[in-house]
């Protein structure tokens, strides 16, 4: 029913980069048309989803980007 997705880009000296989230509920916006990322009704759904992303990372040992790779560095 639900979707977390992460955009990201590793700056460069050709384009800044970005870190945005999105979080889609399918059963409410089907189209996807609506992020409910900063949604406080969402919160506990989105920590849920963090979590299991958090567990999927450690088990197929995929490294999340260094936060400062991600900052827009110009």
């Amino acid at each position: 029913r639900y979707k977390l997705i992460h955009f990201y880009q590793i700056p460069n000296k050709k384009r800044p980069g970005h870190d945005v989230w999105e979080l889609i509920d399918l059963e409410k916006d089907p189209l996807e048309q609506k992020n409910f990322y900063n949604d406080p009704a969402y919160a506990e759904i989105q920590a849920e989803l963090h979590k299991e992303l958090k567990n999927l990372r450690e088990k197929y040992q995929v490294t999340e980007p260094d936060p400062d790779l991600r900052k827009n560095a110009g």
